[in-house]
């Protein structure tokens, strides 16, 4: 123990007394914890995509380890959540204490901490099949103990998914054309990852187009007669097959930026299409793109 000098008043003179105080704490007491989402480098989400978000914890005391087993050692590793903010709206993706982790059901079969129970600094989460609506604030809440701390990262998934034909005349492309079409505009023709990405973010259009893999297909959130494909009046993304490459049909394209000048030749509708996708955030919102 140190002795510390201090004084006492008595009787108007200065009396000194000692006062004791540990001059080290205890290990124990020694747990606060930093947790950080790294900036750099930048986090490249495009749509269809996946993601690793970092999420590190920093321990001032001695670090958990996954030597032990039992209730014991699950009860001394942090708890990990991760919650996505958007629009004022907070969704849990997952729960995580050591090799327990309970994902939400709107996130099942998409998200995951790979790393965390090998290391229990690293509660980074993996996030695969983006959709437009993922874009928005990811927050990583860990709490260890007594003592917890977070951090946030903003996410914008980029690109978008459009149906695209020239002028008024309707499924007027071969296949080998349909790549034409979307490569004359500075796109490429949609992979079926992209088109099912997008409907997932509640993207729909009523007409069959070329994809990459040279199927036909078109999404339909709400079915109803003509749009109903071959799913039988349930909703989802209709599938032709593989069809003869020299049939005709329109054709789905898929870009991340989009260059200004790029609407100008498009119709209302398309122009309408890439709108909602600037308000869905699947575009940059720059001085060099539509949005």
């Amino acid at each position: 123990m140190a002795q510390c000098p201090a004084v006492e008043v008595s009787g108007g003179a200065l009396t000194p007394i000692l006062l004791t105080a540990p001059l080290f704490s205890h290990p124990e007491d020694l747990k606060a914890l930093q947790v950080s989402i790294p900036r750099h480098p930048a986090l490249d989400a495009v749509l269809a995509g996946d993601i690793t978000i970092p999420c590190l914890i920093t321990y001032l005391g001695p670090k958990p380890t996954a030597g032990t087993g039992g209730r014991r050692a699950v009860l001394g590793t942090p708890r990990v959540k991760w919650t996505f903010i958007s629009e004022g709206r907070e969704v849990e993706i997952l729960v995580a204490r050591g090799d327990r982790v309970k994902v939400s059901e709107d996130y099942r079969l998409r998200a995951s901490l790979p790393i965390f129970h090998q290391r229990y600094t690293n509660a980074s989460l993996l996030l695969t099949e983006l959709r437009p609506n993922d874009s928005g604030i990811y927050r990583c809440d860990v709490q260890h103990g007594i003592e917890d701390g977070h951090d946030i990262l903003h996410v914008k998934v980029k690109g978008v998914v459009f149906h695209y034909r020239e002028g008024s005349m309707r499924y007027a492309y071969t296949f080998a054309e349909a790549q034409e079409a979307c490569a004359r505009i500075g796109a490429s023709i949609a992979t079926p990852e992209q088109l099912y990405a997008a409907y997932l973010g509640g993207y729909e259009q009523c007409d069959a187009g070329w994809i990459a893999d040279q199927t036909v297909r078109y999404p339909i959130q709400t079915p109803r007669e003509a749009c109903y494909g071959d799913m039988n009046g349930f909703p989802g993304v209709r599938n032709y097959g593989v069809v003869d490459p020299e049939d005709m049909y329109d054709v789905y394209c898929y870009a991340e930026d989009l260059p200004v000048w790029w609407g100008v030749g498009l119709s209302p509708s398309q122009q309408a299409v890439l709108r909602l996708g600037c308000a869905h955030n699947d575009l940059p919102q720059t001085s060099t793109t539509l949005c």
